[in-house]
């Protein structure tokens, strides 16, 4: 333990620590990136319905085989497209390599590892915010997640971004000083609305339950800071293409199957054979979070 601290005080003194976290991300999600078999059964309909999207120059109607799947919204299908289709043309391949597709969550998951530093440095100090994200690349979670070709780790990424600022914020209260800057803010904004066309509105929840809370504990927390008036053009300039595509392909058909029966039922109940006795998910989350799982106790 003793040489562990050393080791660490080592690292964090002569600011080593943003060259490992690089060293860690690029050996942890890149280098097995096309060693795994496809790991879920969603991913291998994710790398289905873009390849169909490629083959048949279709990108506003997603289908895996002749089904209709409007499940999601298309931007993680366009995003692993534009992948797949970039990959094969800079190599010259005659194929679409697995890793093609799911190059962009080992990216978004590369990104959410950056953005927790910066979250946990903004609200604890530099070692805290190294820390927090070492423990976040050591679980199983994230390591799985940046190997699937899906959403989540994109997802994962455009969440934390508005986090930031928001930590930024209460950074700038606690020290007097100024908050985020404007850029900051406004590439916030632009997150929020780039994850409606990833996953719908789960962004928008977790954000708005975040800064409803910090209101009722933080008295100094203030609307204003987030520059709403100018920060919601960004937002609709980002969510643009999704209102834009649910208009195209007809909105209720998308409403019903992804924000009701795809996200509300899920919550309420068990969908796709994913069910389970109550209190499954939160035991076994103690193994897919480890070491992160260490802080759902409480400690006194």
């Amino acid at each position: 333990m003793f040489i562990f601290d050393k080791l660490n005080d080592f690292i964090l003194r002569h600011n080593y620590n943003r060259f490992i976290l690089f060293l860690l991300i690029f050996v942890t999600f890149f280098l097995t990136l096309n060693c795994l078999p496809p790991l879920d059964r969603d991913e291998s309909r994710y790398m289905q319905s873009t390849l169909q999207m490629i083959e048949t120059g279709d990108f506003l109607n997603i289908s895996f085989l002749d089904t209709t799947r409007n499940k999601k919204p298309p931007g993680i299908y366009w995003i692993q497209a534009a992948s797949a289709l970039a990959i094969k043309n800079i190599f010259s391949l005659e194929e679409f390599p697995v890793w093609s597709f799911r190059l962009p969550s080992a990216v978004g998951a590369s990104l959410s590892i950056w953005l927790t530093f910066l979250i946990g440095k903004a609200l604890y100090g530099r070692k805290v915010g190294y820390l927090a994200s070492v423990m976040l690349i050591s679980t199983p979670l994230i390591f799985v997640e940046s190997h699937i070709a899906k959403t989540d780790s994109i997802l994962l990424a455009l969440i934390l971004l508005p986090l930031l600022v928001v930590a930024k914020i209460i950074e700038g209260l606690e020290s007097k000083s100024n908050g985020p800057s404007n850029i900051l803010v406004y590439s916030g904004w632009f997150a929020l609305g780039a994850s409606l066309i990833i996953k719908g509105p789960i962004a928008l929840i977790i954000l708005f339950l975040t800064i409803f809370f910090i209101n009722i504990t933080n008295k100094d927390f203030q609307l204003k800071t987030i520059k709403p008036l100018l920060g919601i053009i960004f937002f609709i300039l980002a969510s643009l293409p999704c209102l834009l595509w649910i208009y195209y392909t007809g909105t209720s058909d998308f409403v019903k199957e992804s924000l009701i029966n795809d996200m509300f039922f899920k919550i309420i109940s068990s969908q796709e054979s994913h069910g389970a006795p109550p209190g499954f998910f939160v035991i076994t989350s103690f193994l897919s979070c480890w070491p992160l799982s260490l802080f759902f106790i409480p400690r006194s």
